[in-house]
């Protein structure tokens, strides 16, 4: 991805991604060649980020979170 910072942090965390540096088109070439040259690495990181998302965003996570801050709120 050419992004940088925190979510790039997240993302090459979770294993879902590939950075590719802003500004570098041959770089970003390269990381397309590369992926679309190893599908099943692909598919992988696909699904690392599908589960990272269903582990960090929903429904029942937002909601404790949710209810971890209004429990902070209150007391």
């Amino acid at each position: 991805l050419a992004i940088d910072g925190v979510i790039r942090e997240v993302i090459e965390a979770a294993g879902c991604g590939i950075f590719a540096q802003p500004g570098d088109p041959v770089g970003l070439a390269n990381v397309i060649r590369t992926l679309a040259s190893d599908p099943a690495r692909s598919r992988e990181m696909g699904l690392k980020g599908r589960r990272y998302v269903e582990s960090h965003f929903s429904r029942s996570m937002l909601a404790e979170k949710l209810a971890h801050i209004l429990e902070e709120m209150t007391t």
